[in-house]
């Protein structure tokens, strides 16, 4: 898809830390999940996950925003997994992203 990023882009355009890249799943959960609330938007026409550049740094503006207790546009997540958020969110603070 012409102007869209996979997932594994994405992934890439973050820094390495300790020598470890960040993974793909994480952008996954980044659209699945979200961080406190606000959820990557991506679009799925078949088995893949596309993402335009500008959803990226809409979606860390918005993560950003969050954090400051500012009111953000949030997608509720229907599902619940305290041991996954709790990974998740610690991958993200190693990125320098904190999380609740």
């Amino acid at each position: 898809m012409n102007g869209y990023l996979s997932v594994e882009d994405v992934a890439a355009l973050f820094p390495a830390e300790g020598g470890k890249k960040m993974h793909p799943t994480t952008i996954c959960a980044w659209i699945t999940k979200g961080i406190n609330g606000v959820r990557l938007e991506a679009r799925k026409p078949g088995k893949r996950y596309f993402i335009k550049p500008e959803a990226v740094e809409a979606f860390l503006n918005a993560v950003e925003a969050s954090r400051d207790g500012k009111v953000v546009q949030a997608v509720a997540s229907t599902k619940r997994n305290p041991a996954r958020k709790a990974a998740v969110t610690k991958k993200l603070q190693r990125h320098g992203i904190k999380g609740r």
